[in-house]
């Protein structure tokens, strides 16, 4: 984006009439959405900001349009991301990684459609790594390490929450970034997918990167 003369200046006007307090606000937003890319209302360490966010949204737009970065906001999720329009600063995760995003993708919409009384999505670890194995990407068994890292990486990046030590029985909720991280809302397609993924790594043993 080309930033004008008019868009600084409006930004500035804004900005100065705010005051110290959400000066402070506006600054904290900013750097955790430059830091963690999502800002999920209902992660405790979130719900605040995301609703500072939206009061500040219109500045918060205007600044990341400076630097090459969009702004969107999912209220129907309450969901507050950035994302390049420049393709810079991705994330990337690793094989296991992203079968692991791939299949609770798949979960998150297999939970959905069941009736509860919270919109929390929620699925058991022993539930996942089932599905894991029953790609048949892998030879042996993950072990409980690398399982670890994956979730806490997944967790890191807002794909997924949970509190307790990694165990079979360990429950682990899907938040709604995984509709972002993978855009697929069709069961066929999602199933496609990770069939199409199993059958690249069969000729290809080595960890890669994806988006």
């Amino acid at each position: 984006m080309v930033v004008s003369r008019v868009d600084l200046e409006d930004f500035a006007k804004d900005y100065e009439e705010q005051s110290d307090r959400d000066k402070e606000n506006f600054s904290r937003v900013s750097n955790k959405l430059l830091a963690k890319t999502f800002i999920v209302a209902e992660l405790r360490d979130d719900k605040e900001d995301y609703y500072k966010s939206l009061e500040l949204f219109k500045m918060l737009e205007t600044y990341f349009s400076f630097i090459d970065y969009e702004v969107v906001k999912d209220e129907i999720n309450k969901i507050i991301y950035i994302k390049t329009t420049k393709d810079h600063n991705r994330f990337h995760l690793n094989k296991f990684e992203t079968i692991l995003s791939l299949i609770f993708r798949l979960k998150y919409y297999q939970k959905k459609k069941e009736v509860t009384l919270t919109n929390n999505v929620y699925v058991e670890l022993n539930e996942v790594m089932d599905e894991v194995n029953k790609t048949q990407i892998y030879s042996s068994p993950k072990t409980t390490s690398e399982i670890d890292k994956a979730l806490r990486t997944l967790r890191r990046n807002k794909i997924i929450n949970f509190n307790d030590k990694v165990s079979g029985e360990l429950l682990i909720e899907i938040l709604p970034t995984i509709q972002i991280i993978v855009n697929i809302n069709n069961m066929d397609e999602l199933n496609a997918r990770i069939k199409n993924y199993i059958q690249e790594e069969e000729s290809n043993d080595e960890e890669i990167s994806e988006d």
